[in-house]
């Protein structure tokens, strides 16, 4: 079969490329040819105020991560030949595929610009369309935000998503073939990840902080594990400093965050995949929530696999998580249910000329 997948591939964070690169080769292992439509829009690129300021003081860094990024984009994804840059390009291609796929991140996130952005809701085509792994990001649309988002994906075949809760919303609004279905980097197996993993040029124990804003908690926090552990404190969160640290990195590519996640004695972060990662690879770890408008992603994952506790919200639940010992068989056992739940969601959707799988978020 023939499959044209949309997704977040190609910007500077290591969740995002990961989980678009595990969903283009899985699907090339289930022995079906599988391109990601190369869709660069603008707004990537543009950012805030704050983080053109920030690229400019850091010029040489971000470029070299940019490069960095590029690089693994290019070497572990099959890419559309054209490249392409708004949804009217898209429209005026017609691109070709037997199914249109729009994959996972916060594609569908109304916070976000691409949220916005109906290429990632397949307008631009009338053939067959899917979902897999997309996230609404959070448990409540505006009114107007969910009718569009409805009347756009009314003729998708499948809507596999990656919260409950976006599962509870699209339904509410009427929309009936919906499932609930794991992140695309779980579709591979820990194993596939490894030839990823490289040294890192560390000898002493460390916490890996990534992804984090700067707050008293994260403060709190740091102090609280550095010292619980005995713990270096590496942190990778752009360009600014968000907290004390032994160690700041500014110009990590997708394998070495990878890398540094997997080395790490211990990972704080307020990161879904940085968490996802974590539970792959067992490694104690503390998720800071992110914002109102992201938040659900983590929380209903961590929810699933009994792990809701790793979430630290105020001092209290921050010194409850590093005290308790994580439950991995319990997690390993709900995650494993998840991913096979989710397998034959995609599989069904895809040979199925009508999905005919369950609605009931399960």
């Amino acid at each position: 079969m023939k499959i044209k997948m949309i997704t977040i591939h190609n910007i500077a964070n290591f969740g995002s490329v990961f989980q678009a690169m595990a969903l283009n080769r899985y699907l090339k292992q289930c022995g079906h040819q599988c391109e990601v439509i190369d869709y660069n829009p603008p707004y990537f690129t543009k950012g805030s105020l704050r983080t053109r300021v920030g690229r400019l003081l850091n010029y040489r860094s971000y470029r070299y991560r940019a490069r960095k990024y590029r690089d693994f984009v290019s070497e572990y994804m099959d890419l559309t030949s054209r490249n392409y840059t708004s949804n009217a390009e898209l429209c005026a291609a017609q691109e070709e595929a037997d199914i249109f796929l729009a994959g996972g991140d916060q594609l569908w996130n109304e916070f976000y610009d691409c949220g916005q952005d109906d290429a990632y809701k397949l307008t631009f085509t009338d053939g067959r369309k899917a979902a897999f792994g997309t996230s609404l990001g959070k448990n409540k649309f505006s009114v107007d935000g969910m009718r569009r988002l409805t009347d756009a994906v009314r003729d998708f075949e499948g809507i596999g998503v990656r919260e409950r809760s976006g599962v509870e919303l699209l339904q509410k609004a009427g929309i009936k073939q919906v499932c609930h279905v794991c992140d695309p980097i779980f579709l591979l197996s820990r194993d596939a990840y490894m030839k990823h993993i490289r040294p890192v040029p560390l000898k002493e124990k460390y916490v890996f902080v990534y992804l984090v804003q700067a707050s008293e908690l994260l403060n709190k926090a740091v102090e609280h594990i550095s010292k619980a552990f005995g713990l270096k404190v590496v942190l990778y969160s752009g360009f600014i400093s968000k907290c004390r640290s032994d160690i700041k990195i500014k110009e990590l590519g997708p394998d070495e965050t990878l890398s540094y996640l997997f080395n790490a004695d211990f990972v704080l972060s307020a990161s879904f995949h940085a968490s996802a990662f974590s539970v792959m690879f067992h490694k104690r770890f503390i998720t800071l929530l992110p914002g109102e408008n992201t938040n659900s992603r983590i929380e209903d994952f961590l929810a699933l696999l009994g792990l809701k506790e790793r979430i630290a919200t105020d001092e209290a639940s921050l010194k409850r998580a590093i005290a308790e010992p994580i439950a991995w068989d319990k997690a390993d056992h709900a995650l494993e249910d998840h991913i096979d739940r989710s397998k034959i969601y995609l599989h069904d959707v895809l040979e199925s000329s009508t999905f005919g799988g369950t609605s009931n978020g399960d």
